[in-house]
């Protein structure tokens, strides 16, 4: 066996190694980096798809907004049956 090298070694990478790009004296700071930039958010249509998210988000509050008045207008007319 030689020095530094496990009898089960045969060549394999650390995980450092096996990301592209990826120069060793980085570290953990340079695998965080190449993990961001694999993220969705880090993707040319990040614009498009915050656009989409906001849209949607609009729509589920206006439909809270209908179901909140529907429920008053409910609750107005369940009070006036019990009068």
């Amino acid at each position: 066996v030689t020095p530094g090298h496990t009898p089960g070694f045969r060549g394999h990478k650390t995980p450092e190694a096996s990301v592209h790009g990826v120069k060793s004296r980085g570290g953990r700071r340079q695998l965080v980096r190449m993990a961001a930039l694999r993220s969705p958010f880090a993707s040319p249509n990040t614009q498009n798809q915050r656009l989409k998210f906001d849209q949607d988000l609009d729509s589920v509050a206006s439909g809270i907004r209908r179901l909140k008045y529907l429920s008053k207008a409910f609750d107005h007319l369940i009070g006036k049956d019990d009068k």
